[in-house]
């Protein structure tokens, strides 16, 4: 006799959403001297700091995003670094740029920082 479990799904049974590597901003700008000893530089500094207790371990719903970031060039553009605020949450998302036709699988995409709400 075969049994099946048709029971819902309740709220201890749910996973929760993948956050993916979550990272803490630091964003600093302060002026530089040049060559001839004047002040005439203005330095913008964006640093991330992954958090590793709110950043997941790795799962499926990650994806490859922890390759491609070890992979990254220092050519490629991440957009929204600039947009970045001090002290505030973000994390990486795929965006798609473009699909193959034949099997409408995405071929080729970029990353953009997303501001992760805190709650």
């Amino acid at each position: 006799m075969l049994f099946l479990n048709l029971k819902e799904e309740t709220e201890k049974d749910k996973k929760p959403p993948c956050n993916g590597p979550v990272y803490r901003a630091s964003v600093r700008s302060y002026i530089g001297s040049g060559k001839n000893g004047q002040k005439d530089r203005l330095n913008f500094h964006v640093q991330l700091n992954r958090l590793k207790r709110k950043s997941c371990p790795g799962c499926e719903q990650c994806g490859y995003i922890y390759d491609y970031l070890n992979e990254i060039v220092e050519n490629d553009e991440i957009e929204g670094v600039c947009d970045v605020e001090d002290k505030k949450l973000y994390r990486f998302e795929f965006v798609a740029d473009g699909y193959d036709y034949e099997g409408g699988y995405c071929d080729d995409w970029h990353l953009k920082l997303v501001e992760l709400k805190e709650g």
